[in-house]
């Protein structure tokens, strides 16, 4: 470990005992990157981890789509992480922007996401005020790349294919007449 460096202390309670275990806001175990142990000398908690993906998941799907036992996952889980109850209400109000394509809302987004002094938050705002007018387009307009993106992305299945096999005109062929 190089000398200027210091690892976060591990709170007591951390099943993990990393030295990068996060706490919350509250001083308490963050909910998603730190278990609570049973006590000493106890038996392991039986009760199903909450891993990173299963939070993202709960975090980034639409409430009306959660059944009964997600949406009070995602509540304890909020309840537990102040952290997270703010960057839910940033992604919840990204998403609306998104679906009703109201770019004009970009500006109070981005002091929203700034006000949660979160260095990732604060790191996507400055990227995106570097591009602004682009990104406010983007969130505007009904218009968007799928398609080219689509057909980038199996020109580049043909090439891997035919990797080290397939002259030029061979992948030509192959590009313009693909199902």
């Amino acid at each position: 470990m190089n000398a200027g460096i210091r690892a976060a202390p591990t709170p007591p309670n951390c099943s993990t005992r990393s030295a990068n275990a996060a706490t919350s806001a509250a001083g308490g175990p963050c909910a998603v990157t730190c278990r609570p142990c049973a006590p000493a000398g106890g038996p392991p908690r039986s009760a199903k981890h909450l891993t990173v993906r299963r939070a993202t998941h709960l975090i980034t799907s639409h409430p009306g789509h959660l059944d009964e036992n997600a949406a009070l996952r995602l509540k304890k889980l909020l309840a537990r992480c102040r952290e997270l109850d703010a960057v839910t209400a940033c992604v919840e109000s990204f998403a609306q922007m998104m679906a009703d394509l109201d770019g004009h809302r970009l500006p109070a987004w981005l002091e929203q996401a700034e006000a949660t002094d979160l260095p990732p938050l604060k790191s996507l705002v400055n990227g995106v005020r570097q591009d602004l007018a682009a990104v406010t387009a983007g969130l505007s307009m009904q218009w968007n790349s799928g398609r080219v993106e689509g057909n980038v992305n199996r020109i580049k299945r043909i090439k891997r294919d035919g990797y080290g096999r397939a002259s030029f005109d061979l992948l030509r062929l192959q590009i313009l007449h693909a199902d």
